[in-house]
């Protein structure tokens, strides 16, 4: 990440701000969000090996919920 501060909210609130690492380490909505993007760029780069001819589609239809940063249950 190229940026000097990261602010992660959830539900409309301010639930932690810092550098990608420090938000990494210390805030769970962040993480999660940051290990789902990761997950999903794997999964269609891994689809996309795969896939046995042009034109087919490979969707993922999984959703999670973001759980709330410490700082957000304050």
């Amino acid at each position: 990440m190229n940026a000097d501060q990261i602010v992660c909210m959830v539900e409309g609130r301010v639930a932690g701000a810092g550098t990608h690492v420090e938000l990494f380490k210390s805030c769970a909505a962040y993480a999660s969000l940051i290990t789902r993007q990761l997950a999903a760029q794997h999964a269609d780069r891994d689809a996309l090996a795969s896939n046995a001819g042009p034109g087919r589609l490979v969707t993922d239809a999984a959703t999670a919920s973001e759980p709330p940063c410490d700082a957000a249950r304050a």
